[in-house]
Formats: structure tokens, sequence, C-alpha cells
């Protein structure tokens, strides 16, 4: 057993939001005497194309239904040997579309605990008590289309939710849920409209002079509104702490490194050795010698050396003369 993490003595948090590119990107803020300060780098969570697996097998199900939908209304109207035909398609797409489900569902699983488990880690090795995530019902998608919004709420995010408080626990560290309103559009600064430079996913506040991702500063106003808002959580039955209400207060950008590096992906040196062998009792092993690189040209046979005979006929030469010396 975990004991419950006090959220009142929360010092440092971290911000989860939901991206639409990914599932989520996170930050750091953190009290000090001199006030909330932040580094403004934030993490993002990569979902190995997860999500774009998720995506593909959305639209699979839906053109199933949709296929499935109008060849219902078809037997409707037609014969009775027309009708049993139909009625077979009808029952071989509903079988596919139950199977593009079950895959999405386990899909939708890997990917949530996954990601829990990574923000997790990224909240324990920045020393965070608390880690915040947006509550979506606060937020009234507007703008984004009807594909956009049907993908949003077929997403992950609630198992994410759940997957991210449960693996929290088991080190300490409490979820709290706030405000999602203006969390990616305000200045966590001066709380004024961020302006957009470099388009969408993109902020920058040239009051303050801070900016960045709009993903991770969406993090840092997360976090933030969990620090201000420690004292005043409502909790929920069967739900999350929840925080109502949205307090302002100046985050300043500060050079230290309250964040921890997030990992790079590098090359990596394949080691060609020897393979490990257990030898048997009683006998002499072998030496192992690895097999040769493959190549194209293995394939390709050497041409054998050819071999030229010359005749060589003997030609008899004359002596060269001798001299007589006379004693």
């Amino acid at each position: 057993m975990v004991p419950a993490a006090d959220l009142t003595a929360g010092r440092v948090a971290v911000g989860v939001d939901w991206s639409p590119s990914t599932l989520g990107a996170a930050a750091i803020a953190a009290d000090s005497p001199d006030g909330l300060v932040s580094d403004y780098r934030g993490w993002t969570y990569d979902d190995r194309g997860l999500g774009i697996k998720l995506a593909r097998l959305q639209a699979e199900g839906q053109l199933l239904h949709a296929k499935a939908a109008r060849l219902t209304r078809l037997s409707a109207a037609a014969p009775p040997e027309v009708r049993a035909r139909l009625e077979a398609k009808i029952a071989v797409l509903d079988a596919h579309r139950t199977a593009v489900g079950i895959k999405r569902g386990k899909i939708n699983r890997e990917l949530a605990f996954d990601f829990a488990r990574q923000a997790t880690d990224y909240a324990t090795v920045a020393g965070a008590q608390v880690i915040a995530v947006e509550d979506l019902t606060t937020l009234e998608t507007r703008g984004h289309g009807r594909a956009n919004n049907n993908r949003a709420a077929q997403s992950a995010r609630r198992q994410a939710v759940a997957a991210l408080a449960h693996t929290a626990a088991g080190v300490g560290i409490a979820v709290v849920s706030v405000p999602a309103r203006g969390s990616s559009a305000q200045c966590p600064g001066c709380d004024e409209p961020f302006s957009r430079p470099g388009g969408y996913h993109t902020a920058w506040c040239p009051r303050c002079r801070v900016g960045g991702n709009r993903d991770h500063v969406a993090g840092v106003n997360l976090a933030k509104r969990a620090l201000l808002g420690r004292n005043k959580t409502t909790r929920r039955r069967g739900g999350l702490p929840a925080v109502r209400v949205t307090e302002h207060a100046p985050v300043r950008r500060s050079r230290d490194k309250h964040a921890p590096t997030p990992s790079r992906p590098r090359h990596r040196r394949v080691r060609r050795s020897l393979p490990t062998v257990t030898p048997r009792l009683g006998v002499t092993p072998n030496q192992h010698v690895p097999a040769s690189q493959a190549s194209v040209w293995d394939t390709v046979k050497p041409a054998p050396p050819t071999v030229m005979r010359v005749a060589v006929t003997h030609v008899h030469l004359p002596r060269p003369p001798r001299k007589w010396q006379i004693v």
C-alpha cells in the first residue's frame, strides 16, 4: 500500500495537455520563494505511430458501419432471394467491424499505459508531487470540423487518465484535473492572448518574451492552475480531485533547469561478437567462426583464370669463339 499524496504540500507540478498531434505533452512549473517559475521546456509523448494506426482503424470501422447500414436499407425492399444474400454480406461486415473494435481496444490500452508510464517517469525525475490533467468536459470544441471532433471523442484519453492515476499512485504522485479553457491560448506570465508567428503549433508573448511549443506552454498553464488551486480541490465519488476555479499568478522564466532532459534517439552500434554457446561437458568446444557478411556479389561466381599455353622450340645458338692462350 502506498500512502495518498498530500496535495497541499506540492511545490512542483507537471501539467499534461492533450495534443491533437499526439496523445499528450507535459511541462513543469515550480513554486519558489520568489513566485512561480518554469523553464518552458516541455516533453512530448511519442506514440510510435499508434495514433495513426488508431485513426486508420477508426476510419475503417466507420466505413464498415456505413456499408452495413446501406445494405440494411436495401434489404428492406429486396426480394427474398436477394435479401438472403444481403443479410449474409451484412453478417460478414458486422464480424469485420467487431474485429476492428477489438483491435482498437487493445491498442488503446497499450497506448494509455505506455503514456502513463512515461509521464510518471518524467514527473518522478523532475521531483513533482502533482500531475495536472485538463478536464475536457469544461472545453467545447469549436471550428475543428466533424471528423476531428469525432476522432478526439474516440481517442484513448479517458483510458490514459485512468492509467496515469493508477501508475502515479504507485510512486506517491497525485493526479488532479484542472479547467482546460484558455490553457494554450493565454500567456502564463501576463494572462494575455498569445500571438501565432509560426502557425497553430507555436505561441509567443511579446510582452513577457516567453513562448515556444503550444502544447508545452499549455502544460505550464495547467501546472500553474494546479499549484494555485491545491488548497481548493473538490473530490468526486469515483473520480479524480478537481480544481474548479482558475486563478492567475505570473510565471516567470527561469534559467535553472527544473525538467529532465528528454531522451534523444541515437544511432546504436551493432556489436558483431562471437555467439555465446554453453560448451557441453566432456566435449572440446570448437572455435566459432562467424559467417561472412552477405553481399550481392556473392551470387556472382568469379570467372576462372585463363591459362595460355605457349609452344617453346629449341633454338641452337652459336657458341662464342674460344681464345687460345699460348704459354
